[in-house]
């Protein structure tokens, strides 16, 4: 029953959408100075899941769970 239920969120995790390429301006002129100084960025298109990824769905994918909060979803 785990396994099956695994597999049902692993094939959540390809719930994505394509994020176009574009730029975007990246920094400021003013603030603290890592902000420093502001630049374009571009950036390749890319895909980003819908949904935020569950603790348990990471440590399905990656083997283990490195939150501070195990307890939580």
């Amino acid at each position: 029953k785990k396994k099956a239920w695994e597999e049902a969120q692993l094939r959540r995790l390809s719930d994505q959408v394509l994020i176009p390429a574009g730029e975007f301006r990246m920094g400021t002129s003013k603030g603290e100075p890592d902000e420093k100084p502001a630049h374009r960025v571009y950036l390749e298109a890319f895909y980003l899941d819908k949904y935020e990824v569950t603790q348990l769905q990471y440590e399905t994918v990656v083997g283990k769970n490195p939150s501070y909060f195990k307890n939580c979803p």
